[in-house]
């Protein structure tokens, strides 16, 4: 009896103060979004971090967060076993066992070390009893995409907040790159969308690329430039993104100098250094 009371009461705790790095997202708060999308550049440090920063942000205002993360919804059950495990070497092993995490097939960033490290922090938060989940939504392209995360939006009440290649997060009617409505303007016809792209001066990326060779992709570290107007780490700017009068993004999200962020599971047998493009 005195087992199971001592149960009843560690369920019953509160959830235990946030600490959440220095972010400003007063200006988001505002508008009362039903969605926030950050479109990054796959294979960097910063933007898992910068997601994870908002997503603690978010959290401190008592509202649940669904963390959306672009893996395919067949890896969502390991997701979920990892987020209730103590997060130990067994437990992160049996994760990358996914085939998301193999990157003998393919490793663009979204299977990073800095990936993983974002889904440890949901861990965390879990464990400290955040009401935060964690949907994977890369289905089926931008319709697929926008279909499974808006799904995942139960209540008024909550966030959600999503970490996304930055051609999906686009706005605009059409992508001009795949002749369809990108995930960003397909969401903004089920709520109010708010759609940041990232912002950085330079640096480097672990990304697969086209190389001398046409057809074939180079799996590894890029640079990357850059953009002069782009300012300090850990600011949002709410100001909207146009080309041709069209809407692409609402602001931008700055995350300082791109480092790269390698596959949280090597290739083990050197195939990852080039593979065909998809």
């Amino acid at each position: 009896m005195k087992l199971f009371a001592a149960l009843l009461a560690a369920l019953a705790l509160p959830a235990q103060a946030l600490e959440c790095p220095p972010l400003d997202i007063t200006a988001l708060l505002a508008q009362q979004p039903d969605y926030v999308l950050l479109g990054e550049m796959h294979g960097t440090e910063q933007a898992p971090r910068f997601t994870g920063d908002m997503a603690c942000q978010l959290l401190k205002t008592g509202k649940p967060v669904t963390l959306g993360l672009e893996i395919p919804s067949t890896e969502q059950a390991r997701l979920d076993q990892y987020l209730q495990s103590d997060g130990g070497q067994a437990a992160r092993e049996v994760l990358l066992q996914g085939k998301h995490w193999d990157s003998n097939e393919w490793s663009d960033g979204r299977s990073s070390q800095a990936m993983l490290a974002l889904i440890e922090r949901v861990r965390q938060w879990r464990q400290a009893k955040q009401p935060v989940k964690l949907a994977a939504f890369a289905d089926g392209g931008d319709a697929g995409y926008a279909a499974v995360l808006g799904a995942t939006r139960k209540q008024a009440e909550q966030w959600v907040l999503a970490l996304v290649g930055n051609i999906h997060a686009n706005r605009a009617p059409l992508n001009r790159l795949t002749g369809a409505p990108p995930m960003g303007a397909l969401l903004s016809q089920q709520g109010l969308t708010i759609s940041l792209n990232i912002s950085y001066p330079g640096g480097e990326i672990w990304a697969c690329m086209e190389g001398d060779v046409p057809g074939k992709s180079v799996c590894g570290i890029h640079p990357l430039q850059g953009s002069a107007k782009a300012l300090a780490a850990g600011q949002i700017t709410l100001k909207q993104a146009r080309r041709d009068n069209t809407l692409l993004y609402d602001g931008w999200f700055d995350v300082g100098p791109l480092s790269p962020s390698a596959p949280a599971r090597p290739a083990s047998t050197g195939k990852d250094e080039s593979k065909a493009a998809s």
